[in-house]
């Protein structure tokens, strides 16, 4: 009786120790933070792992991409691990509304490849102006969109009767913006489209004349 009470003392303890020791998955994570607009690579950029669950979210690793944006991370995970993957990058400089994380739990697979793209910043002033105003009942009706994003950038803009509007300076993403609508001159409605590129670090002024 006794040694079939200390066989299950045995038993117990090697279940609880084969639970509590997961085998480590090697897991290789690699991919190239690019420009949305040119494709060409991003260097200096940090991209760091949070393992989950670890204590207090600590963080792992840390890597800063190369000279033509590649980086590649070599990880030591459970099997009950998943695993944050984030950028970090000038704010002055990027947009920074862009989805810039990734998470997923450890599967099968050993190597996994993420790419990010990223939009460098320039400079853009927008003026609006009805250049041949025939009466207070014309109307500019445009919506905004961002080529390398095929979704609309913001709400339908009225502007109407004889409008005169000057802009001022701000930051917009490099890349083709452009607008899509129609003009109503003397009851008479026309289609409309005008577009403007921003280039990296430059400015561009967007003179908008219907």
């Amino acid at each position: 009786m006794r040694l079939f009470s200390n066989f299950s003392i045995v038993l117990v303890g090697l279940v609880f120790m084969l639970v509590g020791c997961e085998k480590n998955t090697n897991v290789t994570i690699h991919g190239k933070i690019r420009n949305i607009v040119t494709g060409e690579g991003i260097a200096g950029t940090t991209v760091k792992v949070t393992i989950e669950p670890a204590a207090d979210s600590k963080l792992i690793y840390e890597f800063t991409t190369s000279s033509d944006g590649s980086y590649s991370l070599d990880l030591k995970l459970k099997p009950s691990d998943s695993y944050t993957l984030m950028y970090f990058f000038d704010k002055n400089n990027y947009q920074t509304d862009l989805h810039n994380n990734y998470t997923e739990g450890i599967n099968t697979k050993t190597t996994k490849s993420i790419d990010w793209e990223i939009a460098p910043l320039g400079y853009l002033t927008i003026n609006v102006n009805n250049i041949n105003c025939f009466d207070n009942q014309d109307e500019l009706y445009i919506r905004w969109y961002y080529d390398p994003i095929p979704v609309t950038q913001g709400m339908v803009l009225p502007y109407p009767g004889c409008s005169h509007m000057n802009g001022t300076q701000h930051k917009s993403p490099m890349g083709w913006h452009y607008v899509v609508g129609h003009v109503k001159k003397n009851a008479i409605q026309t289609p409309f489209t005008d577009s403007v590129y921003v280039s990296e670090g430059d400015t561009a002024v967007w003179n908008i004349d219907y």
